[in-house]
């Protein structure tokens, strides 16, 4: 009974209690339009974003910083295990050679989309959460944008601050990472 009472109140306080922070409501000097993309806005910067999608971010910049995935990296664990337990050091030190090479050179081009799907935002979203279904309706209108190399070269030097790296520097860097990320997996798909 208690238990029943309390959810009733916890249901009958929530909309009071909780206001989302949408567009209108943020302070005009931590927000500026995103060129290139009408409709979108982006925070000036990362620690402005409120903190409820500051975690997500940094958990996001996290995957950047280790240029892999939990998905892939998972893979990688279960080709190890399975090259360990057949005792076949070849192909478990190959392993060792594809993880260092991924982790040096290969960034994970998904995780740049979904940053996206933080940092940029129009006027319906509720700016203090993240909401996984409407981001991902976000970064496929992304990814069905014309110039991918000049959005994603964007998100890269705010991300990564790479400075003035040229446009087709920037494309060939996410071909050939692309490239090396997808071979990789069919070589870990076949070994697992």
């Amino acid at each position: 009974m208690i238990k029943r009472l309390a959810s009733k109140l916890i249901e009958w306080l929530t909309p009071i209690a909780y206001e989302a922070l949408t567009l209108d409501k943020v302070n005009r000097k931590l927000i500026q339009p995103l060129p290139g993309l009408p409709g979108y806005y982006k925070f000036t910067a990362p620690a402005d974003m409120p903190q409820g999608r500051f975690i997500h971010y940094l958990h996001l910049t996290k995957r950047l910083d280790l240029n892999v995935d939990e998905d892939l990296l998972n893979t990688y664990l279960d080709a190890f295990t399975k090259a360990f337990e057949s005792g076949d050091s070849g192909k478990f030190n190959g392993l060792v050679f594809m993880l260092r090479d991924t982790l040096a050179n290969v960034t994970p081009i998904e995780t740049y989309y979904w940053i996206a799907a933080l940092l940029y935002f129009d006027k319906t979203e509720d700016l203090t959460t993240f909401d996984f279904d409407y981001n991902q309706k976000k970064v496929a209108y992304f990814k069905s944008l014309p110039n991918q190399t000049f959005f994603l070269a964007t998100l890269i030097k705010n991300c990564q601050g790479i400075g003035e790296a040229s446009l087709p520097d920037i494309e060939a860097f996410l071909k050939e990472s692309q490239v090396k990320a997808e071979s990789y997996k069919r070589i870990l798909t076949t070994a697992t």
